[in-house]
């Protein structure tokens, strides 16, 4: 049926705006239904269940954070032009695409849901590699050694809360300046000590 692709496509365009607004608990299938035009019947076939529709939306979400990670860490250069290329293409990604960031903090902050943990591997997963690279970095002298945990929790700590606050308040405006910003206020502790004598 030349209909199937697209009814697929908006049974989960449908459910990411409803989860996105009102959660998983407080979505019917009954409403992913008329939000998306089809039957109770077409959503059955295509994902079995309203479960089944939130599985493939998180199994899709996992692979769009994916590809900030994987083209941040891939940008030749130093650790500083790869931090800013992967917060500047999430705040670029979460302007574009708010609903979809506001779906993926609910997974992220979700304490119940049947497949929490294999998100929370995921999430962990993306964290490790990032800072592997900051462990490069140190090992070659262009940071300074540091814990790498405290590292990781005011880097993506900063960058949180950017988000959050745009997602819910609108403010502040996730621009390249922002990003930027962030990731040489991050840096500036980071850097290594120089000593000499003063003049």
């Amino acid at each position: 049926m030349n209909n199937e692709p697209n009814s697929s496509r908006r049974i989960l365009d449908a459910a990411l705006q409803l989860f996105s607004e009102k959660g998983y608990e407080a979505t019917s299938t009954r409403e992913i239904c008329e939000l998306a035009g089809i039957t109770k019947p077409t959503l059955y076939y295509f994902y079995k269940s309203k479960e089944g529709v939130y599985r493939e939306l998180v199994r899709n979400t996992l692979h769009e954070l994916t590809d900030p990670v994987d083209a941040a860490l891939s940008t030749p250069g130093p650790l500083r032009e790869k931090y800013y290329k992967f917060a500047e293409i999430i705040f670029e990604d979460a302007t574009r695409r708010p609903q979809l960031w506001r779906f993926i903090f609910s997974i992220v902050w979700a304490t119940t849901f049947p497949f929490r943990s294999d998100v929370h591997d995921f999430y962990n997963e993306g964290i490790r590699r990032i800072a592997e690279a900051a462990n490069d970095a140190a090992a070659k002298g262009e940071i300074r050694q540091g814990d790498t945990e405290v590292r990781m929790l005011v880097l993506m700590g900063a960058l949180a809360e950017a988000l959050s606050n745009y997602l819910v308040m609108g403010r502040p405006k996730l621009t390249r300046s922002l990003a930027n910003s962030i990731i040489d206020t991050v840096f500036d502790g980071w850097s290594p000590v120089t000593t000499g004598i003063q003049a």
